[in-house]
């Protein structure tokens, strides 16, 4: 397959989710922590941040699966590792 496509392909799935935790972040800020929805909401970010640190990490891994060489894609993946605290 075409890396470049399937780079695009992750791409658009993280914008999707970065719009997705935008949403959740823009309704707490605008609700107080005593709404009903409040704590669904606040779940529902947890879990959208959580699938994104994971989307990025599978790309970042399967990337450097094939061409493991390549020393950028090495940094980017323990940067993903880092961002999402898994040291």
């Amino acid at each position: 397959m075409d890396t470049g496509l399937l780079r695009r392909i992750s791409e658009l799935k993280i914008k999707c989710l970065e719009h997705e935790i935008a949403a959740h972040e823009e309704f707490l800020s605008a609700h107080s922590s005593t709404d009903k929805l409040y704590s669904e909401e606040s779940e529902q970010l947890r879990a959208a941040k959580t699938n994104h640190a994971q989307i990025r990490i599978a790309d970042a891994q399967e990337r450097v699966a094939r061409n493991p060489t390549d020393l950028q894609l090495r940094f980017e993946l323990g940067e993903n590792f880092f961002n999402a605290g898994q040291q």
